[in-house]
């Protein structure tokens, strides 16, 4: 408690109305509270209060001209003009012109410009420098913006969440991370990233406009016979894959995912360098209705899981426009708990830990493959 007021007493000075503005407000006082103003929220003709206050309490929602300092609403809190300082609502804060400093809200922040933080399920404002961390919309964003979904038109800062959206042309202006992005330029981490002219995607996915995209067929050295996706630009790009290992009796699928960048020589030759996961799984698939049965059969199967970490350096060859050949060395380290898993280990390696509850082992193998450029 005596944090909380020790923090309230420094900040209501700093963001205290001046002299100069006190005297454009037809009444001002340092306390106010409402119990509803209910015309205010339903009624668009309706003009609001000419008030200006330091600290106010809103019962249930309330109104006012210019807000410097604290306002607090369980319901919400509506200001026309100015809002500087701390605003918390349970529901809404809006404000029509400015605002300044921590906004916080149970479900939207609505502003036209704001410089500071805004917290709530859903941040919109048009002009926006500082943090949104929600579901955030802005139309000019200078700063960050966390949520599950982000969008700007114009965005110079980072967008953290499952889903980013800048329209920005400009480059390296925007930093975005999450599941799926999508800008015209700038730096992304996800699994997904979309854009026009993007040299540098970290993904798993990536549509560059102007960028690369093929698909394939790789073997490796513990007979994985794998579909492969490669998508991004010139340099960088990511990879998925989906196949089957040719050389294991228990029916093993291999889900591969990783990321590489190409060392281009020449229109004909480039070195690819690439760090994936390969995960190894037997399938298990029940179409029954009964809980129970499902339970049992899904506790008595054996996954035969295995994990596998690769990286690999592949001389790559273009025959055409549209056929690559690729082979190298990789170096890889393989785990599994299923003892039964022994026999998919090469016998050479660098380094070996098999004990009775796990198999791990450091290894040279290699890989090799055809791709066709899309």
């Amino acid at each position: 408690m005596r944090q909380i007021l020790f923090i309230f007493l420094i900040f209501l000075p700093l963001v205290a109305t001046s002299a100069q503005e006190k005297q454009e407000q037809s009444r001002y006082s340092f306390f106010h509270m409402d119990i509803f103003d209910y015309k205010y929220y339903f009624c668009d003709k309706c003009e609001f209060p000419k008030s200006t206050h330091s600290l106010t309490l809103n019962l249930l929602g309330g109104s006012s001209e210019n807000q410097y300092g604290l306002v607090i609403g369980t319901l919400g809190n509506i200001i026309e003009n100015k809002a500087y300082g701390i605003q918390i609502a349970g529901l809404v804060n809006r404000v029509d012109s400015q605002g300044k400093g921590l906004a916080v809200a149970g479900f939207l922040n609505k502003y036209e410009s704001h410089i500071g933080i805004q917290i709530a399920f859903f941040n919109s404002t048009q002009k926006m420098r500082g943090i949104q961390i929600g579901n955030n919309y802005s139309a000019d964003m200078k700063g960050v913006q966390i949520g599950a979904s982000n969008y700007s038109a114009d965005m110079r800062g980072a967008q953290i969440g499952l889903y980013n959206e800048n329209e920005e042309l400009q480059m390296l202006k925007a930093f975005q991370i999450g599941l799926i992005n999508t800008t015209k330029s700038g730096f992304q981490i996800g699994l997904v990233n979309i854009s026009e002219n993007n040299q540098y995607p970290f993904g798993l996915v990536n549509i560059v406009k102007n960028g690369e995209m093929n698909v394939g067929l790789a073997y490796d050295e513990i007979g994985n016979m794998i579909a492969q996706f490669r998508s991004g630009s010139r340099y960088l790009y990511g990879i998925v894959g989906l196949g089957y290992n040719i050389k294991s009796s228990s029916n093993h699928f291999v889900l591969q995912g990783g990321i590489g960048a190409h060392l281009n020589f020449s229109s004909k030759f480039r070195i690819n360098t690439e760090v994936s996961i390969k995960g190894l799984s037997r399938t298990f698939v029940y179409m029954g209705r009964d809980e129970k049965e499902y339970e049992k059969r899904k506790n008595e199967f054996d996954f035969k899981t295995l994990t596998g970490y690769s990286l690999g350096i592949f001389p790559s060859f273009k025959f055409s426009e549209s056929i690559e050949l690729f082979g190298g060395p990789t170096l890889n380290y393989l785990q599994t708990k299923t003892l039964d898993n022994k026999y998919l280990f090469p016998s050479h390696y660098i380094w070996q830990n098999f004990n009775p509850i796990s198999l791990k082992q450091l290894y040279i193998g290699y890989s090799v493959g055809l791709t066709y450029v899309l």
